[in-house]
């Protein structure tokens, strides 16, 4: 499974980082995404979920005891991590950067700060890598400090 991912991992730096362009890296992480999905298909067509994984309910229980979550969202949930086991450490990789330009913005822009618009700017270009997330967050805050 390392050898999996780490080929993934490699497939979609190599597909970035030969873009030019947002239009071209959005295009690109298309087709790696796709890429993606049919390997993971692959992958879980030959590697079965092991069943006993269903029948431990720590899990269940913190997430249903921590969240607001209805009983089908955390079973729903719990379901989706261990057939993705990486998707909650993605979840978290980008809420942690979302808040670091956050307060990046905040520290920039003191009173010119408006969570509004910062959230305008995270959410309207929909699911984009970090790394472009972080440019155009930076874009917004030298137009803001220019204006």
């Amino acid at each position: 499974m390392a050898t999996f991912t780490s080929s993934i991992a490699f497939a979609v730096i190599a597909v970035a980082g030969n873009a030019s362009s947002s239009d071209q890296i959005a295009a690109e992480s298309k087709r790696a995404n796709e890429f993606f999905d049919k390997c993971w298909d692959e992958t879980l067509a030959r590697h079965p979920v092991d069943e006993s994984f269903y029948g431990n309910k720590t899990h269940y229980d913190y997430l249903a005891k921590n969240t607001p979550n209805t009983e089908a969202d955390c079973t729903d949930s719990i379901n989706r991590y261990i057939v993705m086991p990486s998707q909650a450490t993605a979840y978290k990789v980008g809420m942690l950067k979302i808040l670091a330009l956050r307060e990046k913005a905040k520290k920039s822009l003191g009173d010119k700060f408006d969570i509004r618009q910062f959230h305008e700017v995270a959410l309207s270009n929909g699911s984009v890598p970090l790394d472009v997330l972080e440019e155009l967050v930076d874009r917004w805050i030298k137009s803001k400090q220019a204006g």
